[in-house]
């Protein structure tokens, strides 16, 4: 009877403590919380960047950040505006489970996924109706003319030798070929591709790409790029690209198309390795 009773008054004793904890976490002041949450985000970033929070809210399902916008220092220019971010976990779940659901309005798109902490941190994700063009700094080159949508999901791990894998797909993708936007010191026709795919796996510090597309360009690209973190110019890749361009587009390349025979194959398909670094790229038929 004793024994009962002594668990009965832990049970009670943890139910009231945990209603009292659940009532200080939706009850804490958005005003305290959120330069705190804010000051916690700018000290695990690089001190060239800093993260600005409008607002950061609790709930019973979790913490919600509401415009969320990371800037470069020392220009302050905006390099990422997420909407709003909200992290899922229940007390007992993140105890036992040590994972936390997040969900991220981006770009007219979401970004949802989940975050392990055992036995390695990990994240999951997956990217719906994301609209990339409307990041500021990409829109800011001018490169993309279209307003492509982003599918796709993967994972990330974090470690000393990272291991991911990204597979996605974009439609509509138009890329301007002006000298001004593309740093190439000739004019090239616009390339529009109505699909574009890819499988990218990263293993530490060699990448594994698949790449295809469809429109202007129909192509496949396959290979591998060794990253040199330290001076990315420098990373070493070695690609073979195999593909066939439009009659019409090809029309358009005026003396290019010329050069263009020279790296074809006897199907017709312009069949290249393209191989070096950013720096002293190489190009030869296969």
């Amino acid at each position: 009877m004793f024994v009962k009773r002594l668990l009965l008054y832990l049970l009670l004793f943890l139910g009231i403590s945990y209603l009292v904890l659940i009532s200080a976490w939706i009850n804490l002041d958005p005003a305290t919380l959120t330069p705190w949450v804010e000051s916690r985000i700018n000290i695990n970033l690089p001190r060239k960047y800093k993260a600005d929070i409008a607002l950061v809210e609790t709930s019973l399902s979790g913490l919600h950040l509401n415009q969320v916008r990371i800037r470069e220092l020392p220009a302050s220019n905006s390099v990422i505006d997420v909407e709003k971010l909200s992290l899922s976990f229940g007390l007992l779940e993140f105890l036992l489970f040590q994972e936390i659901d997040y969900t991220m309005e981006l770009y007219n798109g979401v970004v949802e996924g989940e975050l392990d902490f055992f036995p390695q941190r990990s994240l999951d994700f997956s990217v719906s109706e994301l609209q990339i063009n409307r990041n500021p700094v990409l829109r800011k080159t001018n490169l993309i003319t279209s307003n492509p949508i982003v599918n796709g999901d993967g994972f990330y791990t974090f470690s000393d030798n990272p291991e991911a894998e990204i597979v996605f797909d974009m439609s509509d993708l138009s890329i301007s070929g002006q000298p001004e936007y593309t740093n190439i010191p000739f004019e090239l026709p616009d390339t529009r591709l109505s699909k574009f795919e890819g499988d990218i796996v990263i293993k530490g510090k060699d990448v594994d790409v698949l790449l295809s597309s469809k429109g202007d360009l129909a192509a496949n690209v396959e290979g591998i790029i060794k990253l040199n973190f330290a001076r990315p110019a420098n990373s070493e890749f070695n690609l073979n690209l195999t593909g066939k361009l439009t009659s019409e587009f090809e029309s358009k390349l005026g003396f290019f198309k010329s050069i263009l025979v020279n790296y074809k194959n006897t199907t017709g398909q312009v069949a290249v390795n393209l191989s070096g670094t950013l720096q002293r790229p190489r190009v030869k038929k296969n």
